[in-house]
């Protein structure tokens, strides 16, 4: 029978005693979360934020975190045959989420703050471009507390915890899920307000959605995101960021900027087909007994290859030797877009390399490049200020003239 003090759930309901197996794990978790963060804090007191000690704490609470929200995913596998999973569980965990996230809106609202995005497990608030950082810092702890209160009466549990995670002095926002802001202060991370808006602004960046974030990303690619969001930050006219842009493509045109900022790279998750729909490339796989359907990495492959996949299957075929070895499953690897060359070369242009010298005897295909790493990664960065990055583009109506109002109708 239904208690009065029951967690109320979408389909199902939480008894809070006896407290439950799922409950009972995901609270072991959240204290072991707390005391990795606790030493992280000692060692921002100690050593600062970039210590190695900071970093490795850091990591550790962020593991906790990973693993904690793997408990949902679970849930959400009963249908897959995941014994312990059960939908209706797993759509309670994210109608909490959603209970709890408007709560901290209505409140927040309340007390005259605007609330400017939320996603998954956070919101974003302007506390008020007429305040200070250290003003800033100070209200965003004090309202941390207050909607920690606040939510913890509603839910009737200590569990629910609202913290100011940063403070940020600029933040673009051109698309749901795409955002970034220039931080100014972390809490817990041991500097001051002022001793962190005087860091490097490459080290101040908090970024969702784009490709610069992206380990794999050309440096040329990450360049172009991070001057262009940069430039808007410091309130750089659409027709300033869009000549800048402009300028980089230039010099990758007319080979200024080096070829290794043009090299993206890649990673092999799975063993390549040594039978499949792309049979030319099979000859490339290093596991024969691979197969799409295995249900395990040690002999699981893909069952289509993307164009970098197919660059490391022609790596393996074409270049490999005793020096460069042939890409596995988990490897790492470069590539890059030529388009011509002394053997055949995948569909797309797509090559895969440990080391640029395995390939000087292939023509380069600059105009991909610029189209696939560089202007397609601009796309929702230059539509939030009324661009379009078909303005970029060789025989664009936009090219060699001076922008007009007109243009940005």
């Amino acid at each position: 029978e239904e208690q009065d003090d029951d967690i109320i759930g979408d389909g199902c309901r939480f008894r809070r005693s006896p407290e439950g197996v799922l409950p009972k794990c995901v609270k072991e978790l959240d204290s072991l979360r707390d005391h990795y963060k606790d030493l992280r804090q000692q060692a921002a007191n100690k050593d600062g934020e970039g210590s190695a000690d900071y970093r490795k704490w850091d990591g550790a609470q962020m593991t906790v975190k990973r693993l904690r929200a793997t408990f949902y995913g679970l849930m959400g596998f009963g249908r897959k045959g995941y014994a312990w999973g059960d939908l209706d569980i797993a759509k309670t965990i994210t109608y909490g989420a959603r209970t709890a996230l408007r709560l901290i809106q209505t409140e927040t609202e309340r007390l005259g703050y605007q609330v400017i995005y939320g996603h998954t497990d956070s919101i974003f608030v302007k506390l008020g471009d007429d305040k200070s950082i250290e003003e800033c810092a100070v209200i965003a702890e004090q309202l941390g507390a207050h909607l920690t209160k606040v939510c913890q009466e509603e839910v009737k549990s200590d569990a629910m915890v609202v913290e100011a995670e940063m403070i940020m002095d600029r933040f673009y926002l051109p698309l749901r899920n795409k955002y970034a802001g220039r931080i100014v202060w972390k809490p817990g991370s041991g500097e001051t307000p002022f001793a962190v808006a005087d860091n490097p602004i490459d080290s101040r960046i908090k970024m969702k959605g784009f490709a610069a974030k992206r380990t794999n990303t050309c440096k040329v690619g990450r360049t172009v995101q991070f001057d262009s969001i940069k430039m808007i930050w410091d309130d750089a006219n659409p027709m300033e960021v869009l000549a800048h842009l402009q300028s980089i493509v230039d010099n990758v045109r007319s080979g200024v900027i080096p070829v290794t900022d043009l090299v993206s790279k890649a990673r092999l998750g799975m063993w390549l087909p040594p039978n499949g729909e792309h049979r030319h490339y099979n000859a490339g796989a290093t596991n024969k007994s691979a197969r799409p359907d295995g249900k395990s990495e040690s002999n699981k492959c893909y069952a289509n290859l993307t164009g970098s996949a197919k660059g490391a299957a022609w790596h393996n075929i074409v270049l490999a030797n005793d020096v460069y070895p042939k890409i596995d499953n988990g490897d790492t690897y470069n590539f890059l877009f030529v388009k011509d060359g002394p053997t055949w070369i995948p569909e797309g242009g797509y090559v895969g390399f440990h080391d640029l010298t395995q390939i000087n005897n292939y023509t380069i295909d600059i105009e991909t490049i610029i189209e696939k790493s560089i202007i397609s990664k601009l796309d929702h960065i230059l539509s939030g200020i009324g661009l379009s990055n078909d303005m970029l583009r060789e025989g664009s109506k936009f090219q060699g003239r001076e922008l007009t109002f007109e243009d940005f109708q």
